[in-house]
């Protein structure tokens, strides 16, 4: 019978409170992960722009960040990636674009 997955551990987190992240900006390796944490009863899009040779301003995907929940995302290659939080009345204030920055390393 086929066996789950072992749990993903981050190699950083990030903490969002009052719509703000508590790091401006994280590096992980390729194959490290990076975890959101809602610390607020409010749900958030996370939209994810991919600046190696993209806009700053194209953010073509969003992760759903739900009331108190968290997700991670995955390093697979080597770049720097912008985010914003965003609530349904609009981007939060608190600072500019957040940076994940996904440098080399060993996959698996």
């Amino acid at each position: 019978m086929p066996q789950p997955a072992p749990a993903l551990q981050p190699s950083q987190t990030i903490k969002i409170q009052n719509g703000v992240p508590n790091q401006d900006s994280v590096s992980i390796e390729v194959g490290q992960s990076v975890e959101f944490h809602n610390e607020d009863n409010t749900p958030y899009e996370i939209p994810l722009s991919y600046l190696t040779g993209n806009s700053p301003d194209n953010y073509p995907l969003a992760v759903y960040l739900p009331a108190g929940g968290k997700f991670n995302l995955v390093g697979v290659a080597e770049a720097t990636c912008q985010y914003v939080v965003n609530s349904a009345s609009g981007r939060v204030e608190g600072g500019p674009p957040y940076s994940i920055i996904v440098g080399g390393g060993e996959q698996g």
